[in-house]
């Protein structure tokens, strides 16, 4: 009946208490702390704080990822991808929404140009939860 179970301190730092508090908090702190932390996040260049901050930098600078037309371009069990456009500006956004890897869909039509992935070496087929986002070739 509680959300409390779902929920720990956030995890700040490696130090006692996760940087979280000196004292005991009511709820437990998760035992991973001392590796999963702000601040040993904020130190790596491959992590998911990195990611976002690439990710909102670029939403800031291309207009059209804010207000660019929007196109389904695949929506499957387990890959959903889009594309927006914008004065000729044509990206798309791909995800794979599941834990196995998945194949490209071919449905995305032509893309010219990887900007960003959540992971550091794209291949054939989308690892599992991948995101990517590329420059495509604009509809005709």
């Amino acid at each position: 009946t509680s959300r409390d179970n779902a929920r720990t301190p956030m995890q700040w730092s490696a130090e006692d208490g996760a940087g979280f508090n000196k004292g005991t908090p009511w709820l437990k702190i998760n035992e991973n702390y001392k590796t999963v932390n702000v601040k040993a996040e904020a130190e790596r260049e491959d992590g998911v704080l990195a990611f976002w901050r690439r990710m909102i930098a670029l939403r800031k600078s291309d207009k059209a990822l804010a207000e660019g037309s929007f196109e389904m371009l695949y929506a499957g069990s387990r890959v959903y991808a889009f594309a927006r456009e914008l004065d000729g500006r044509r990206l798309i956004s791909v995800c794979n929404m599941s834990g196995k890897a998945s194949r490209l869909p071919k449905a995305i039509g032509g893309y010219d140009k990887l900007l960003v992935s959540s992971y550091n070496d794209a291949g054939d087929k989308l690892k599992p939860f991948e995101f990517r986002l590329y420059e495509g070739e604009t509809a005709k």
